[in-house]
């Protein structure tokens, strides 16, 4: 994707967090894969939580003072511009709540259980419980309307990584092309992975290729950077150059900008791999 591309569908996608993108009419308008579109405005809602959490933080006693005397929830997080489960973690960090990261986290996962973890005291039992009650309910809403930070969007994210990278293993093998999984290499003892080491490396468009990573992704700098410092580069370091699918696109100039990568969107045709003749190798021999 060109990068005046990329800058305009951020400023498109660029909405409060109370509200939600039309991401097939932007999809349409951009002549891109809605994938693509749904990724860039995941990673750019998180880059605003990044930007602005300090501020909640600050203001959160202010906050929580207010739901108590009566404000709608849901209210509070549009007027801070803060998607609602990451709102509710901060509020549920304050008085009388005082819950702990790991309290809150259950409660988001299982909203019923507020009243089982959520302790108010100095409160008399009959106000306690109908704040709780609320809370509960406000909780739920929460849960419900967060598409980014909820417990059901981080499972998702999850399951889409591991839906990608199965579906690595499996064009690497209907491609004949022999490789040893993150968990073997883990196995064998070895830190910072990547999803596959090839046995015998590649030539992708005329770049050697030693392993592959695979990200359910769009690649825009910030990300694309943070990858490479912490996975990447270790990578180069330790097995060679290598080949990273983000499966959702990438800004085109980052291509070349690490001679010892090469990005592409989608696994590689035949037309542009060349494969080495390979001999037989022992499962347990990793060179």
């Amino acid at each position: 994707m060109r990068r005046d591309v990329y800058d305009q569908l951020v400023e498109v996608l660029c909405v409060p967090t109370c509200a939600w993108p039309h991401f097939k009419l932007v999809a349409k308008r951009f002549k891109v894969p809605i994938d693509s579109v749904i990724s860039i405005y995941m990673q750019d809602a998180q880059l605003h939580v990044k930007r602005t959490h300090h501020l909640l933080k600050a203001a959160a006693s202010k906050y929580a003072s207010r739901y108590q005397n009566g404000a709608q929830l849901l209210d509070l997080c549009a007027e801070a511009d803060m998607f609602p489960c990451m709102f509710l973690r901060r509020l549920l960090e304050q008085v009388p709540w005082t819950c702990n990261k790991n309290a809150v986290t259950k409660i988001m996962r299982d909203p019923t259980v507020v009243k089982d973890l959520v302790r108010l005291n100095g409160i008399n039992s009959e106000t306690a419980q109908k704040m709780l009650q609320d809370l509960q309910g406000d909780v739920q809403q929460c849960v419900d309307c967060d598409q980014v930070y909820s417990p059901k969007a981080d499972a998702k994210r999850l399951h889409l990584g591991i839906q990608y990278e199965q579906k690595l293993t499996k064009m690497l093998a209907d491609a004949g092309i022999a490789f040893w999984t993150e968990e073997h290499l883990r196995d064998k003892g070895f830190f910072k992975t990547p999803d596959a080491k090839l046995q015998v490396p590649i030539a992708v468009k005329g770049h050697i290729v030693n392993w592959i990573d695979s990200k359910a992704t769009f690649g825009d700098t910030k990300s694309h950077l943070e990858y490479n410092q912490e996975q990447f580069s270790k990578y180069v370091n330790r097995y060679g150059p290598g080949m990273v699918i983000y499966w959702f696109g990438f800004i085109d100039d980052l291509q070349g900008a690490d001679a010892d990568l090469v990005l592409v969107e989608d696994f590689p045709s035949a037309e542009d791999t060349i494969q080495l003749p390979q001999l037989p190798i022992p499962h347990d021999i990793i060179s």
